[in-house]
């Protein structure tokens, strides 16, 4: 599930589609929904569509409400503007600053207005937002402005969400995370107890959804799936939307299948969804039928779906036609690109009986995708990425998947620099450690350390080199884990940030054992005591070897080589001794 941030991302993508849509009738109501909840309560819808200019170059307004005050209890009167009249506009115009100016001079042409609230899809620069609202302000008008950004971090709350829902069409995969302490979630359930759910309302239903899918995930409320499946069965009626309807479909066939381990019984609800799978050609909703289709083939071969296969095959016909129709009418790079990753999640299920899911041709489908999410910038990368982590820690070390992963970092570097790419890159080298793959894992752990040297991230660069010191020595790779000790050492004893100067006793610790294992005695011996002094200086716990056992082990690796000095060469022995002499006394 992603996080707000992300969520977020995901949202401003779809939302940049629909211009490539032509949707401007579905982003009026989506910008009138948001203001309603956000801004005013007190607002007529508009007479036409945001396509033909509205009333005026109005959109929607507010009415006069004629509340002197707020009254006490009253989500309507708080939010109301009461006596000053807003006008609102919405444009998914790219060019927006003109269209702006433009609109604000028919609005105020058609009347007194106190406050114009503008809504656009496309991002506009701090600076150029402060002059339009000069601009507006000098004409008489207050000027607020909210654009793709805004709009989307709005609707990644959970209490807006179904918005996004509703007019964008997105997967239904990606929503807001329930809260995880107990309160919160008894608390709704509380709520819904004493609730039935109105069957035309997206609201309700995502309020449901997250009910629904915390007791499917979360093994704790696992007790609560029944009553959650039953509030959702409240959309399987005739007067739902169908969109609802196949939502609420989607939702109940998933909990039977991995909240209960079986979803025979919802076999009707998968065949219905696909019935008119074609009819639902955005790509949140063709996301949403081939994430389904996954789970159906997976529930069959588990025994965990008994059904037809050739039922299953019907439906994936039926999808991949949907998609390559898509493909073939594609207006735009952000919608090609979604479409070809929809491709390949198709991909991953059988084209026929008895046959395997071509990985070669996944991959295909994944590079054409980002040929055109190149030049799609609002793509969200960062979710595919996420996505190729969770594939690597199923295939682990394969080279056609770990060089598709290279190529999506590159890109997520060049959006939100090396940081985030070499995130990517360490959450697949431990995904690859677990697996028992090193080379694989030391190969992403090299690509996030050419990522990562910088100054906001040398601390996570130097714990990079320690732990690619580690996968040397532990492989005999002695003086590989040797250099990578070393070059971390040598930051954290020159570099000035605290955070980096603690690692410098760890970084020792990992030169001491990369010269033991390439048998260098002397080097060991003359490094042991600026390690003991660095560990002294840095540590909140020094020389207690019950908490540092690597400590008393290079401890006793010293014992043993000044015995065998002694018995061997006490003219070396006594040499030593000199030096043993001046370290600090281990008491």
């Amino acid at each position: 599930m992603a996080n707000p941030v992300q969520l977020a991302a995901q949202l401003r993508f779809h939302l940049s589609e629909l211009g490539s849509r032509n949707a401007h009738h579905e982003f009026e109501h989506l910008a009138r929904h948001l203001a309603r909840a956000r801004i005013y309560s007190n607002i007529l819808p508009a007479t036409g569509p945001v396509s033909a200019g509205g009333d005026g170059g109005r959109d929607f307004e507010t009415f006069r409400t004629g509340i002197a005050l707020p009254v006490a209890g009253s989500l309507f009167a708080a939010r109301s503007s009461r006596e000053r009249a807003v006008a609102f506009a919405c444009s998914l115009e790219k060019r927006i600053e003109r269209k702006i100016r433009g609109d604000v001079e028919k609005i105020l042409a058609t009347g007194k207005v106190d406050e114009i609230v503008y809504f656009c899809e496309a991002n506009l620069p701090i600076a150029k937002r402060q002059e339009l609202v000069t601009a507006a302000s000098g004409m008489g008008a207050e000027l607020q402005i909210f654009d793709g950004n805004t709009i989307a971090e709005w609707l990644a709350e959970p209490d807006l969400f179904w918005i996004a829902e509703e007019f964008l069409h997105v997967p239904a995969e990606i929503s807001p995370q329930m809260r995880s302490d107990d309160d919160g979630y008894a608390q709704h359930k509380v709520d819904w107890k004493a609730r039935t759910v109105l069957p035309i309302s997206r609201a309700d239903f995502v309020a449901v959804k997250a009910g629904l899918r915390h007791a499917t995930f979360e093994a704790v409320a696992r007790p609560d799936l029944s009553f959650w499946i039953e509030r959702m069965a409240g959309f399987l009626v005739p007067m739902a939307p169908r969109d609802l309807v196949r939502s609420a479909s989607y939702e109940i066939a998933v909990a039977h299948l991995r909240g209960r381990g079986d979803m025979t019984s919802q076999a009707h609800l998968v065949a219905d969804y696909f019935v008119d799978v074609e009819a639902h050609a955005d790509i949140g909703d063709l996301t949403t039928a081939a994430t389904l289709l996954t789970y159906a083939f997976g529930g069959y071969w588990l025994g965990q779906f008994l059904t037809k296969e050739s039922d299953l095959h019907d439906y994936r016909r039926k999808l991949v036609g949907a998609v390559q129709s898509e493909l073939d009418e594609a207006i735009g790079p952000g919608r090609r690109a979604g479409l070809l990753h929809v491709r390949a999640l198709l991909e991953q299920t059988p084209a026929g009986p008895g046959l395997a899911p071509d990985f070669s041709a996944v991959i295909a489908f994944w590079n054409a995708m980002l040929d055109s999410a190149e030049q799609a910038s609002l793509y969200p990368i960062e979710a595919f990425a996420d996505l190729l982590v969770e594939i690597v820690k199923l295939r682990g070390d394969d080279p056609e998947l770990l060089g598709l992963a290279a190529r999506a970092d590159d890109l997520l570097g060049k959006r939100m620099g090396g940081v985030a790419a070499g995130e990517k890159a360490i959450d697949r080298a431990l995904s690859l450690l677990e697996r028992d793959e090193p080379a694989a894992a030391i190969r992403e752990l090299h690509r996030a350390k050419a990522k990562w040297f910088s100054g906001e991230r040398l601390v996570g660069a130097v714990r990079i080199l320690l732990l690619l010191a580690e996968q040397y020595r532990q492989h005999g790779l002695a003086y590989a884990a040797k250099y990578h000790a070393m070059t971390a050492a040598l930051l954290t004893r020159y570099e000035r940030d605290d955070g980096v100067r603690r690692l410098q006793p760890e970084a020792l610790l990992d030169l001491l054992d990369a010269e033991d294992g390439a048998g260098n005695s002397f080097g060991f011996l003359r490094l042991l005591p600026v390690f003991i002094q660095a560990h002294i200086f840095h540590d909140d716990h020094p020389l207690n070897t019950e908490q540092h056992p690597r400590l008393q082990s290079n401890l006793g690796q010293l014992a043993s080589l000044l015995g065998f000095l002694k018995r061997g060469s006490p003219t070396t022995r006594q040499a030593l001794d000199e030096l043993v002499g001046a370290w600090p006394a281990l008491r």
